[in-house]
């Protein structure tokens, strides 16, 4: 899988530095030079930008098929059994939307767990360039004065995957660089080798359980445009009478695998999801201008940015989800659109949308 990583990444970068390229070339031939001319050179354009596009496409099939086929027999080798939890407490910590506007709202993830045995950060959030500060410590900060949360009860530390928006610190620092940070040293549950100040790193290879109640889906693995293989792990409990309960970071893997992944390795049927599932169909949440949109430029397991991640996608997985009995959802908006969120909302499924502040409690 790592073959295709690099190969992956320069295809899909050439591609879109050459589609860039040519556009720019345009206008500058079609004010220097003859129509004629102009037009040859742009037809030598095109036919090298389609066969860039080709190559992405031969580059990314065969990658998605190792990557089934790796994830098949991780699942099929794990069978772990959760001890049931009476009570779950979900609070946001950073989420798209949020319920007080003294709370910092980003295109990013962070949840605090509770149940009866476990206090749990999923997620750090992001941290953007332009930011001396993680949104996850600005937002802690305000809840602890609210008397709603302290970073200081966590036990542990769970990370979906290892994309910036899910780390709290840029490219160049290491993770819980900030100084005097209360999260320093704790156990680091990760699906990749991540440079963590303080130690505490935990790498998760396989499915696993964290703690007697709370397990792990372990990396499951999907190609992306552009980012290139992606191995994200979901926290897995087993709510008392009802079934599981799925929290998920940004669901590149794709809700269905994930769902299918949960029930054979922990032997009971996903009762509810908490989390991202990577809808972005009509909008992006990143705001990087009107025409980049990364979000949909990666788009999900099976799609690419010529044939995005579509409405009736979104559909036909609402219709999985109600076929599969799925009794309660609550959906991030950090990496799915409106659109998304309302088609949700008006399906079978009772659903909410998870916001910063608004505890979820089941």
């Amino acid at each position: 899988m790592k073959n295709y990583q690099n190969a992956v990444f320069w295809i899909s970068t050439v591609c879109i530095l050459w589609g860039a390229a040519a556009l720019a070339l345009i206008f500058v031939l079609l004010a220097f030079l003859p129509p004629i001319v102009a037009a040859v050179l742009f037809g030598l354009a095109s036919i090298v930008s389609l066969t860039l596009i080709l190559s992405t496409t031969s580059s990314l099939n065969p990658a998605r098929k190792a990557a089934a086929v790796l994830n098949r027999k991780k699942i099929a080798s794990s069978q772990l059994s959760l001890k049931p939890i009476s009570r779950l407490r979900l609070l946001p910590l950073v989420e798209y939307y949020t319920v007080d506007p003294v709370l910092s709202s980003s295109f990013a993830v962070s949840y605090y767990l509770e149940t009866d045995e476990d206090r749990i950060l999923f997620d750090l959030g992001i941290k953007l360039w332009e930011e001396d500060e993680a949104v996850l410590y600005r937002n802690a900060r305000t809840l602890n004065a609210q008397g709603k949360f302290s970073l200081e009860k966590v036990d542990c530390i769970v990370n979906s995957h290892a994309h910036n928006d899910h780390l709290a610190a840029r490219p160049d620092e290491t993770i819980l660089s900030e100084p005097d940070n209360p999260l320093q040293g704790k156990p680091f549950y990760a699906v990749e080798k991540l440079d963590v100040r303080g130690g505490g790193l935990k790498l998760i290879e396989q499915p696993a359980l964290i703690s007697p109640t709370a397990g792990s889906t372990g990396p499951l693995i999907s190609v992306l445009f552009i980012a290139g293989p992606v191995r994200e792990q979901s926290l897995v409990f087993h709510l008392a009478g009802r079934g599981l309960v799925l929290i998920i970071g940004c669901g590149h893997p794709g809700v269905r695998l994930i769902i299918e992944a949960s029930e054979q390795i922990f032997g009971e049927k996903v009762w509810g999801i908490i989390g991202g599932l990577h809808y972005p169909v009509t909008t992006d949440r990143t705001h990087m201008g009107r025409f980049f949109h990364p979000q949909q430029l990666i788009g999900g397991p099976q799609s690419y940015p010529w044939f995005p991640i579509s409405k009736r996608q979104v559909k036909q997985d609402i219709y999985y989800l109600q076929h599969k009995g799925i009794q309660y959802l609550a959906i991030s908006a950090h990496d799915s659109c409106d659109w998304t969120l309302q088609h949700f909302k008006d399906s079978k499924i009772p659903s909410q949308v998870v916001k910063i502040g608004e505890e979820i409690v089941l």
